[in-house]
């Protein structure tokens, strides 16, 4: 495995689960 490569999976891994977590926060603030 390249390094470079498992370098940009995991920045992409990070940036999907951020997203994620701030489209939950929303959803949460909306339904209260």
């Amino acid at each position: 495995m390249d390094q470079s490569f498992l370098v940009m999976l995991s920045n992409l891994l990070h940036l999907l689960l951020e997203s994620w977590i701030v489209r939950n926060r929303f959803i949460t603030l909306g339904k209260t």
